[in-house]
């Protein structure tokens, strides 16, 4: 559901009609699996890659409503800074539209704006579980992810992942 989702990252959002502007406001609810926050520079960097042209986000169309998206994700425009996406700071998150379009905070519960975070090429997560360990054609194993909502009332601590190529194998494994 749209509500729940937009309430798990920001606590509030509003919507001004005449400036065409949406504003998410972060209070700290949402942890990435280092015990940081998530702010509003995660989403405006996720939103900035989501649109960069040859990219190879699928769903970068879902942004052409913020404003300059679409002359950016066609190459007419080169300032990825004229996105309409700006953190104002670490707690407020300010998105410029187009036009008003009644739709599109619906299209941001697409897993593709999810935010992103940077630190040294880790893998985090802001998710119930984080990738702990992969060995690359044999298994990924996720653990849980501490500083997730209700992480201490959550039962299951890590889940293994086998990878195995061979279809008829899996069927085996399954049957198992």
């Amino acid at each position: 559901n749209f509500m729940e989702f937009i309430f798990f990252f920001a606590d509030i959002y509003k919507y001004d009609y005449k400036k065409k502007k949406l504003y998410f406001y972060f209070y700290g609810k949402s942890r990435w699996s280092n015990g940081k926050n998530v702010t509003a520079f995660d989403f405006e960097r996720t939103f900035k890659k989501a649109i960069i042209p040859n990219n190879s986000c699928q769903c970068a169309e879902i942004l052409y409503p913020i404003k300059n998206a679409f002359e950016i994700h066609t190459n007419k425009n080169k300032d990825i800074n004229s996105l309409g996406v700006k953190a104002l700071n670490e707690n407020t998150l300010e998105i410029e539209l187009e036009e008003n379009i009644s739709t599109f905070l619906i299209s941001l519960t697409n897993p593709c704006f999810s935010p992103t975070y940077e630190d040294d090429n880790k893998l985090l997560s802001n998710g119930p579980f984080y990738i702990d360990e992969v060995c690359e054609g044999k298994f990924i194993k996720v653990t849980k992810n501490p500083f997730y909502y209700n992480s201490e009332k959550k039962n299951i601590n890590s889940i293994k992942f086998e990878v195995e190529k061979n279809f008829l194998n899996q069927i085996d494994k399954y049957n198992e």
